[in-house]
């Protein structure tokens, strides 16, 4: 049985006077444990503690489960 590589998050919002990143959620993924995020352009990953992510440059994706890779990546291309 093929993997499934699901989508990315979409709705990526940055607020620059916070110093955050929030996006929506991937179908019926709507717990923030559900996705890990990247500071190191996907060197590494750690799991989601928090929605809205308070941090800098970053990547995120839903993490691995059962018959699924990884999703694929969203993310802020510049520090804020």
């Amino acid at each position: 049985m093929p993997l499934i590589i699901p989508p990315a998050p979409r709705s990526n919002s940055i607020n620059d006077a916070a110093d955050t990143f929030d996006w929506s959620w991937v179908g019926l993924f709507t717990d923030k444990t559900d996705y890990e995020y990247s500071l190191d352009q996907g060197k590494t990953w750690q799991s989601v503690t928090e929605m809205p992510l308070s941090v800098g440059a970053l990547q995120v994706r839903l993490a691995e489960f059962e018959n699924a890779s990884a999703g694929l990546v969203a993310g802020s291309t510049q520090a804020f």
